[in-house]
């Protein structure tokens, strides 16, 4: 049935089921939209600076590779060094 109602027809269903939150709604969307105008004014202007994820992710890629090869090893899937 909904499918065959008008874009017009569809918005009379639907607004009464938003109306007495209608307020609350644009309240909302504007305070939201307003806090990230000022984000992006921050980062364009250089007032906010976020820190590269990279060291973090490439220490953490180290870490993992030292413990697979550790449990590769105590496992007896891969050799240790030559000595």
């Amino acid at each position: 049935k909904m499918e065959a109602m008008s874009p017009a027809k569809f918005e009379r269903v639907l607004h009464p089921i938003f109306e007495e939150d209608e307020l609350t709604l644009i309240l909302a969307g504007g305070a939201l939209g307003f806090i990230a105008g000022l984000i992006q004014q921050g980062l364009e202007t250089g007032a906010i600076k976020l820190q590269s994820p990279l060291p973090r992710i490439r220490k953490t890629w180290s870490a993992l590779q030292k413990l697979c090869k550790a449990a590769l090893k105590k496992i007896g899937l891969q050799q240790g060094p030559s000595s």
